[in-house]
Formats: structure tokens, C-alpha cells, sequence
């Protein structure tokens, strides 16, 4: 193996573990269990992917342990499901704590009731059982995390504030 098939390797591993704990989190803390929305396709892209390097590779008897790392490292990702807990949301090897989060949003899309939690710079989604999406609203409640028109409501109130402030500065300056 070559190094940049060691350093693949040791980045597939640090993933691995993180993934790993976060699953093990996952299926400990999940309180309403949902669906990734778009798993199959982005299974199916990983697939051909990984298919697409063995095919690449010149070598693969003495690279398979990084396509093989690199491989269970992608499963954990699928095998991790979405839902939330007390404390947070889990999807797809991607969690967003109810401190970080800015807003929620609940949309209808193809018959499904999909439930987005974001932070601003990151956005989980999951499709939301049959059932309970009361239980959601009333969890986002306790958390104090607002739907998304509030939030932009607030944060046009914050800029007008911000605003005026700087007009009453300038006002005081002439």
C-alpha cells in the first residue's frame, strides 16, 4: 500500500469510531424515530462509488482494507438512522443539539410529512411517523425552538432594531 492509502485508511478509521459512537448514541437516546429522506439514492451513489475505485484500482489485493474500512464506515452512516431525543436530532451520522438549533420547519412533500431542523449552517431531515408529529411540535415547544416564520420574524425585528440604533447614532453624532 502506498502512504495516501494509509492516510485513506486512518481518515476511513477516525470516521468509522465517530460514526460508530454516534449510532450507539443514537439507538440509546432516540425518543421519535423517523426515515431519512433519500437514503436509497445516496445508498445507490455510495455503491457506485465504491464500485467505480475497485474497478480504479491497480492493485486491490494489497488495498482492500481501505475499500473495506471505507465501505463499513459508509454503512454505519445508513445504519445510523434519524429521530430525536431529549436532548437533539439525530440523521444519517448527523447530530444538531436543541441549543444549536435555530429553527424547525414541517413540510408535505409526496404524501410525506418531512420534518427539517436546522442550526444555519447545517440542516437535518426526517420523514415523520404516522402519529406523531404532535409529539414533535410539543418537543420543539419545551425547547423553545421556533418555526421557521417566527424565526425570520424575529430576526427582521432584530435588524430593524439594529437599524434604528444606528440612525439615533448618527443623529447624536451631527
Amino acid at each position: 500500500m502506498t502512504t495516501f492509502d494509509y492516510v485513506l485508511l486512518a481518515i476511513a478509521a477516525v470516521v468509522l469510531v465517530h460514526q460508530l459512537m454516534l449510532m450507539v448514541r443514537a439507538k440509546r437516546d432516540v425518543l421519535i424515530p423517523g426515515t431519512p429522506p433519500n437514503r436509497k439514492a445516496v445508498a445507490v451513489l455510495v455503491a457506485v462509488v465504491l464500485v467505480l475505485a475497485v474497478v480504479r484500482t491497480q492493485n486491490i489485493a494489497q488495498s482492500w482494507p481501505v475499500f473495506v474500512v471505507i465501505a463499513v464506515a459508509c454503512v454505519t452512516v445508513f445504519a445510523g438512522g434519524c429521530g430525536l431525543a431529549a436532548n437533539g436530532m439525530y440523521s444519517s451520522g448527523r447530530f444538531i443539539s436543541f441549543q444549536q438549533a435555530a429553527y424547525y420547519e414541517v413540510d408535505q412533500r409526496n404524501g410525506q410529512t418531512i420534518f427539517r431542523l436546522s442550526r444555519l449552517t447545517r440542516e437535518t431531515h426526517m420523514i415523520v411517523p404516522e402519529g406523531k408529529l404532535a409529539a414533535i411540535e410539543e418537543l420543539m415547544t419545551t425547547n423553545s425552538i421556533p418555526r421557521y416564520a417566527d424565526y425570520q420574524k424575529k430576526m427582521a425585528q432584530s435588524a430593524n432594531a439594529r437599524a434604528a440604533s444606528q440612525q439615533k447614532k448618527k443623529k447624536k453624532k451631527k
